[in-house]
């Protein structure tokens, strides 16, 4: 029913997280805005709604949208939210509110973690070292592995930088 917020919502949210292969932005928001126009007072549909944006490359609508506390709500959707507004706030250059973000988010997914079933987990996961990926430039592995050459190539200020560059972002 097209008419149905929590339908059109779950169709979003499905196209905005399934898997590469099968995830679909553009269908992801057109859901996300049907859901949001019959129910803009719902919190869930605006976090689904941040999802659709950024999976759909549209970063400043997606900024746009978030409602103002999208990483601090207790529903874990929120929290994927939040990953997902801070990749679009990094696509748009906006690398302090992006890693403000990305840490609130964080210290949210630590609390839920021991609460989520493994689906929901791995998609919180794959969400997280996406948002990573996108605030420290190239993979953790990566980051970590050039801080590694350079601490034994005996430049250790460089070294440093990379290593706690890296560590604010994947702490754990």
């Amino acid at each position: 029913n097209p008419e149905n917020a929590s339908a059109c919502n779950e169709l979003a949210w499905l196209y905005a997280t399934a898997p590469d292969e099968l995830r679909d932005g553009t269908m992801a928001v057109e859901f996300a805005e049907k859901a949001v126009a019959i129910e803009s007072d719902n919190a869930l549909y605006q976090h689904t709604l941040v999802v659709a944006y950024t999976r759909a490359g549209q970063h400043e609508k997606a900024v746009a949208a978030a409602p103002r506390q999208v990483a601090d709500d207790a529903d874990w959707r929120a929290t994927l939210a939040g990953y997902a507004l801070a990749i679009s706030q990094s696509k748009l250059g906006d690398s302090t509110s992006s890693a403000e973000t990305y840490s609130k988010a964080l210290r949210r997914h630590k609390e839920q973690l021991a609460r989520l079933n493994p689906y929901d987990a791995l998609e919180l996961k794959n969400t997280r070292t996406e948002a990573m990926t996108q605030l420290l430039g190239a993979p953790p592995a990566e980051v970590f592995a050039r801080a590694h050459q350079l601490a034994r190539a005996g430049t250790w200020n460089a070294a440093a930088t990379e290593f706690g560059r890296a560590l604010k972002i994947y702490p754990d």
